[in-house]
């Protein structure tokens, strides 16, 4: 329902999982041998990013921090949804700052994370920022093709061609392949 745009749905139906029995509509997802069954890290993930791509930012936040008083621990994904939820609406802060918590957790940032920053920095025209960010990503993982693509877009909308073109031939030799 999360990826049909049907959070409304979604959130009955985790009403449902988490012990209300007055959630109208739902029925048809339970049966006698699955009612009972308590949201998990999927399900809070689902609904996390079900929130985030419906611009519900706040509310995604909120099932972060009700998701770890219920005892169940975010992973990467479901940080990642999140931060690249605050940074599609421009809450650049709020993401650093869940992007901390989940380093706090032990989890390190993922090309998905660096991907979700770089795009925003560039929007922003903060051309500053966004190399501050490659740096600290190439000192845990290797660009890919979405990373290098997003960083000649970005490179070429703020009219730094020369260098876009540079960043390409750099992309090549590092053996991944413009699409």
């Amino acid at each position: 329902h999360c990826k049909a745009g049907q959070t409304e749905k979604a959130c009955r139906i985790f009403e449902r999982m988490c012990g209300s029995k007055d959630v109208p509509d739902v029925d048809i997802y339970f049966t006698e041998q699955h009612d009972g069954e308590r949201p998990n890290v999927v399900t809070y993930g689902a609904l996390v990013d079900g929130f985030c791509k419906s611009h519900r930012v706040e509310e995604a936040r909120k099932l972060l921090d009700a998701m770890s008083m219920e005892g169940c621990e975010p992973n990467e994904i479901v940080y990642d949804a999140l931060i690249d939820g605050l940074c599609k609406v421009g809450k650049l802060e709020e993401a650093q700052e869940v992007k901390t918590e989940m380093s706090e957790h032990g989890f390190i940032a993922t090309i998905y994370t660096y991907s979700s920053l770089i795009d925003r920095y560039f929007k922003m025209k903060r051309q500053d920022l966004v190399s501050k960010v490659l740096s600290k990503m190439l000192d845990s993982c290797k660009p890919n093709v979405v990373i290098y693509t997003e960083m000649i877009d970005g490179l070429c909308k703020v009219g730094k061609t020369d260098e876009a073109y540079k960043l390409m031939k750099v992309m090549e030799e590092n053996g991944c392949q413009p699409n």
